[in-house]
């Protein structure tokens, strides 16, 4: 798994970049900073929906406010490279568990659906994007502050929970989370979030990040899971549909 990006891109928001092209066997996965010029911030919160601006609102803090103007308005200008729609005019639907996705999700040139996943943390953000397959990705900061054995016992399955509490002091938070990540991504890939339960699937190391459901053993054999750290103290997780038959290319948004 590469640790950097493949293509460091200097994008002016104010212009679609070169079209971009997205192979069927293909995952993109975008990073983006989410602390922007207030010039930026002001263009991005004037293509958000009604909705989103509510959701900004309700922010209290101003800092997480502009966090979340910045991650949705990337969304939409991403995701405006791929399906020839301006970023104001894309519109997003829910499922029960609060995962997006678009209401016109075809490609206007190819008819490929767009599937796509979003993480946001601190000031940075990350987006996947593939076709016609379900995708989840997650982005955390390594926080001193958090309760990681508490936090184990609760969501970890006891094979995660063995791994962790054996692992060396020293590796102890990438162990955390390595596992945290990838669950998160494969239970938003599954779009159901925290209402699956979490100890009920293990997150297991080797030469290849395996995925051992006890209820559903199917699951086993269906997705594919990434895990890297895209900067100093980050971690980060992907999960897409489908056995290492797909190529993850890596994008850095300057």
């Amino acid at each position: 798994m590469k640790t950097v990006m493949d293509q460091v891109i200097s994008w002016d928001w104010r212009y679609p970049i070169e079209p971009v092209s997205l192979n069927a066997d293909e995952v993109h996965v975008w990073q983006a900073p989410l602390k922007l010029a207030q010039s930026e911030l002001n263009h991005f919160y004037s293509v958000l929906s009604p909705e989103e601006r509510m959701r900004a609102a309700r922010l209290r803090d101003m800092r997480l406010q502009e966090r979340f103007i910045a991650a949705r308005g990337w969304l939409r200008h991403i995701l405006w490279q791929y399906i020839h729609i301006k970023p104001g005019d894309l519109h997003f639907t829910y499922n029960d568990h609060g995962k997006p996705s678009l209401v016109h999700p075809f490609d206007l040139a190819s008819g490929q659906r767009l599937e796509f996943n979003l993480s946001h943390s601190g000031d940075l953000a990350m987006y996947a994007i593939c076709r016609h397959r379900p995708v989840g990705i997650d982005l955390e900061w390594l926080d001193d502050r958090l309760e990681m054995d508490v936090i184990a016992s609760k969501f970890f399955s006891p094979a995660e929970l063995q791994m962790f509490r054996t692992a060396p002091t020293q590796q102890k938070a990438n162990t955390f989370y390595a596992c945290w990540t990838q669950k998160e991504a494969y239970l938003k890939a599954r779009g159901e979030g925290f209402c699956h339960p979490t100890n009920a699937f293990s997150i297991l190391p080797g030469r290849q990040v395996a995925l051992k459901h006890l209820l559903e053993p199917e699951e086993d054999h269906r997705w594919s899971l990434l895990h890297w750290a895209p900067d100093q103290g980050a971690y980060a997780a992907l999960a897409v549909e489908g056995r290492t038959d797909f190529q993850a290319v890596y994008r850095a948004i300057q």
